[in-house]
């Protein structure tokens, strides 16, 4: 890292540094915006000059970011002379995100990962308890379903099912317990559903921005703390004004947790630690619907859909 600190010294666009990977990103509204992107990349190059380095055209992609109606300007943006490849999806740090940020194909391939998985398991062991499938599950299938979700949680109903739909045939093929229903068998387990799951992942998320990360994070347009003093806890923050419940803006990462952030009582919210934080938000959560049942929003009034 201290080899290349500096290698986004003096270029307009944000950029960001991880081990030998490096993105630059800027907002594109007509030629004016593109050039000056164009330009980023020629300083880039020179920089590489001076180090007796060169970047490799066909490692190097463009992404637009937006649906292509909303698009108001396209750019052949070039390094080393050589066209950079326009690409409809990335991977990014083991998340695959694509132009429109559906996340469809990131989704669809870990649900495939997740049920080779549990098939697998299944034919390891001619016999499956409970414990033994709960502690497989946990460490083996979960993490591909929960890896990144705070950037990619779902909001169609489809990829909710499909995802949740894993551990509902994982706990199935225990051994005695195919006559329960799903919810009955996530309560033998003690295991709750992966829509709960990411939603305490996200409030934990949020905890780690106040008491975690880095301060400088919280003073974008993003996560606008509350000025006033509130009597449910001193982390509070604006929650945006959404024209509907659903869709990308609602369902990004503040558009979804501020509400469900603002109604945490005092004693959670203002936990010590983050372990700390863990154990209170799973006791104020226990009692939960979604916490055992993946269709609560079919139970629940819509104007607490959003509600802890």
């Amino acid at each position: 890292m201290m080899y290349i600190n500096d290698l986004l010294d003096g270029i307009k666009s944000d950029g960001v540094l991880y081990a030998d990977d490096m993105k630059i990103f800027s907002t594109i509204m007509g030629k004016k915006e593109a050039m000056e992107l164009q330009s980023d990349i020629e300083n880039l190059e020179r920089w590489a000059e001076d180090w007796l380095m060169n970047f490799h055209p066909g490692k190097c992609h463009v992404l637009t970011l937006g649906r292509f109606e909303d698009i108001k300007y396209a750019h052949q943006y070039k390094v080393n002379n050589q066209d950079i490849e326009h690409v409809e999806l990335e991977k990014d740090l083991g998340i695959l995100i694509d132009e429109e940020l559906k996340f469809e194909e990131h989704i669809c391939t870990k649900v495939r990962i997740a049920n080779a998985l549990v098939g697998r398991i299944r034919r390891a062991f001619t016999f499956l308890d409970g414990q033994a499938m709960k502690t497989l599950f946990t460490s083996l299938v979960r993490p591909h379903l929960e890896y990144g979700q705070a950037i990619w949680s779902p909001f169609l109903m489809k990829h909710i099912d499909m995802i949740e739909r894993v551990q509902e045939r994982a706990t199935k093929l225990i051994n005695g317990y195919s006559e329960f229903s799903y919810s009955e068998r996530l309560k033998l387990l003690n295991l709750p559903t992966l829509r709960f799951r990411r939603l305490r992942g996200d409030l934990i998320e949020m905890y780690k921005h106040f008491h975690t990360y880095d301060k400088n994070a919280m003073t974008g347009p993003s996560f606008n703390v509350r000025q006033r003093s509130s009597r449910q806890h001193k982390y509070q923050v604006n929650e945006p004004f959404l024209a509907r419940r659903h869709g990308l803006r609602e369902n990004s990462f503040y558009g979804r947790v501020a509400r469900a952030w603002n109604k945490l009582p005092r004693e959670v919210a203002e936990s010590k630690d983050v372990n700390s934080f863990k154990n209170s938000l799973d006791r104020h959560l226990d009692s939960y619907p979604m916490k055992w049942d993946h269709r609560w929003r079919d139970s629940i009034p819509e104007e607490d859909h959003n509600l802890i």
